[in-house]
This record gives structure tokens, sequence and C-alpha cells, in this order.
């Protein structure tokens, strides 16, 4: 009788969380262009901006954390949803991959398109990425046509977005090498989250540019919990650059559990989002 009422006081002092860390974390999401054949890593120019004339099919790279690491081998399922720019389905690939126990890491890769260019209309798509049916990111591509000058110039823009990703800090950042990026976050240990939109530089040894950037970030409600407004300079030199700003306390233990959104927007027009749990 003592253990089971010691059981119950230990219960509602440590009440157990409706959430838990997944078998797989999100890392990073990024597009490029291929054939029926795809790509090999180290050969993909990674973008969000393809010509109607070369394009065939659009694909992505997911890159994800094993939480698995050393305990078994990972199953799991991913689909992407691939949207026409007027919101309808366009197609949904799916597939079945295994992650082996000794990996900690690794990238995994789909595309949805035709063998052959010219079939893609103009406009601005979406695809969302989910995991075991779970929801995990979306991501706008444009296909664009190069013969059109009254067409929005993509290069116009000086950047090409490049992937999202969080980590928890204090309020001074790590040395960049020390970064350990998740979406799942102990509730007692969380402190500041960190969102890093990684960005490509079109305007390389051309000029330097700056950017007006704003980080929303939403309680699991929906509703806003804060807003950072910062300017972005990317130098000449940068053929690569990234961006992190974070929102939350000092002190661990103040975020209250559940699933947060942060939507990131670059002179005013929507760039991306991503989401982290609490848990």
């Amino acid at each position: 009788m003592k253990k089971l009422l010691l059981t119950v006081i230990l219960m509602l002092l440590f009440p157990l969380s409706v959430y838990s860390q997944p078998d797989l974390e999100f890392i990073s999401l990024k597009l490029f262009e291929t054939g029926y054949n795809t790509v090999p890593r180290s050969e993909r120019y990674y973008t969000t901006y393809f010509s109607k004339d070369d394009a065939r099919y659009i694909g992505y790279e997911i890159y994800l954390k094993n939480n698995l690491y050393n305990i078994r081998d990972n199953n799991f399922n991913i689909k992407a949803k691939y949207y026409y720019p007027d919101g309808s389905l366009m197609g949904a690939p799916e597939m079945n991959k295994t992650m082996p126990y000794d990996w900690e890491s690794g990238y995994f890769w789909h595309s949805w398109g035709w063998d052959d260019p010219g079939n893609w209309k103009v406009g601005t798509y979406t695809i969302e990425i989910y995991i075991d049916g779970r929801y995990i990111i979306q991501q706008q591509f444009t296909i664009y046509d190069p013969n059109d000058s009254r067409q929005y110039n993509y290069r116009d823009n000086g950047y090409e977005f490049d992937g999202i990703k969080f980590l928890e800090s204090g309020y001074n950042l790590p040395d960049y090498e020390d970064y350990r990026y998740a979406t799942h976050f102990r509730k007692y240990d969380a402190r500041y989250i960190y969102t890093e939109v990684d960005i490509t530089n079109n305007l390389y040894n051309i000029r330097n540019q700056t950017h007006e950037m704003v980080f929303k970030y939403y309680n699991p409600d929906g509703s806003l919990r804060g807003r950072i407004d910062a300017d972005y300079e990317i130098k000449s030199d940068w053929k690569t650059s990234w961006i992190t700003r974070g929102w939350g306390w000092d002190e661990p233990g103040n975020w209250p559990v559940g699933t947060y959104k942060v939507e990131v927007y670059m002179d005013n027009r929507f760039l991306t989002e991503g989401m982290f749990t609490i848990y």
C-alpha cells in the first residue's frame, strides 16, 4: 500500500509527458532538378527556382537524425505531396526506407515529374513532407519561363533558400561547429529555441545585399507567441550564409509542452516554415 501511494505521489509530481522523442528527427530539406535516374549527391544543384525549359523531375532530399542509433534498424515511410500553383494535388510519391542501426543520420530522396523537360507549367508549387503520416515541413518552389522578359526574374532576389533547422541554446550561441540540430527538446532543458535559415548567395562576387527578415513563433494552439525582426546582410564574397534567431528564456523549464511552428519571411515574402516540439 505504501509503495502504491508513493507511486501515485511521484506521478502527480512528475506527470508522464504526452510527447516523446520520435525515432527520426528532421534536420533539413533541399530541392534539386534531376532526370529519371537521380543525380548523385555530389552533383546536385540545390535551388527553389527551376527553368521551364530544363525542368524534368523536381527532387527533394531530406536529412534525418536517427534516434535509434545503435539500438535497432529504423523502418519508416516518407510521403511527399506536390501541389499545383492553384493548390490542387499534383501527386504524392512515397517510399518505405530503412535507416540501419549503425547510422547516426542519413539522406533520403525522391522526385516527381517527367522524363522530358517542358511539361511543368509556370508558377509556384508547394511540396509537403510526411513521415509515417506525421507532417514534417513544407517548401515552395517556382517554375519560371526564361524566355519571358515580363516574368519575375528570380535572381533579382539575390538569394535562394537552402534549409531551415532548429537548435537549443542559452542566450549566447555556441561556436558553429558545436551546433546540435534537433526538432524535439526536453521541457526541463529547453532555454532558447533558435531557428537557422540557410541561404545561397546569387550575387556572389557581385555586391553586398541586405534583407529584412521576420521570424514568427506560434504556440501549439496557433496563437502568436513572438515575433523577431532582423536586418540580414549577405557579403558579396559569401557563397552561402545563414541567419539564426531565437525565442525563449535564460533559464530552462518555461516552455509549455506542445508542438510549435515558426514562419520565416524575407523582404515581406514568405520564405519557409518549420515545426519543433517541447516534451
